[in-house]
C-alpha cells in the first residue's frame, strides 16, 4: 500500500475533531450484542474465536467509558483495552487464560461458557447501552466538516 501523507495527516486531524464516542459507542453495541444472538442465545458452548468476538466489543465499550474524555484511537487489542480501564484482575485472569488456550488449539475449538464472562459482557453491553441512551446527539458540523474534508481531496 502507498499512502498520501498529507491525505493521512488530514485524516487523522479530521478524526480527532469529528472523534464521537456515542457513535463509537452504537457501533461496539451492535458488534457484541449481534454475535450474543448469534452465538450465546442458540448454545452453552462457543467457539473460543467467537468468544472474543462478544467480549472484545464489551472491552471496547468498558475503555470508552473508562476513558470518557479519550480522542485516542481505541486499542484493537484485547489486553490493551483491559489494562487502560478498570477490568477485575480476575476477569483479567479469565480473557488470558483464554487467550493462552486459543493459542493452543485449532481454529473450530468449542469451549463451555465462562459464568464470569459472560456476566462482565452482559453487564457492560446493559450498562453501556444506558449510558448510550443519555448522551447528547453528536453535533451536526460534523457531518459538514466530512463533506468537505472527502471534496477537498476527491475533486
Amino acid at each position: 500500500y502507498q499512502g498520501d501523507q498529507g491525505f493521512v495527516k488530514g485524516m487523522i486531524e479530521f478524526c480527532q475533531k469529528a472523534y464521537n464516542t456515542k457513535a463509537l459507542m452504537h457501533h461496539y453495541l451492535h458488534l457484541g450484542t449481534r454475535q450474543i444472538d448469534q452465538t450465546w442465545r442458540t448454545s452453552n458452548t462457543t467457539q473460543i474465536k467467537k468468544y472474543f468476538y462478544i467480549l472484545r466489543p464489551a472491552f471496547a465499550l468498558r475503555w470508552l467509558e473508562y476513558n470518557a474524555d479519550a480522542t485516542d484511537v481505541i486499542p484493537m487489542n484485547i489486553q490493551a483495552l483491559m489494562e487502560q480501564s478498570d477490568v477485575t484482575d480476575n476477569i483479567k485472569s479469565c480473557v488470558n487464560e483464554l487467550i493462552a488456550k486459543k493459542r493452543n488449539c485449532e481454529e473450530k475449538t468449542m469451549t463451555s461458557r465462562i459464568a464470569v464472562l459472560d456476566d462482565f459482557a452482559l453487564k457492560q453491553y446493559d450498562q453501556s447501552q444506558e449510558h448510550v441512551s443519555q448522551m447528547l446527539k453528536s453535533p451536526p458540523e460534523i457531518t459538514k466538516l466530512a463533506d468537505e474534508f472527502f471534496r477537498n481531496w476527491l475533486i
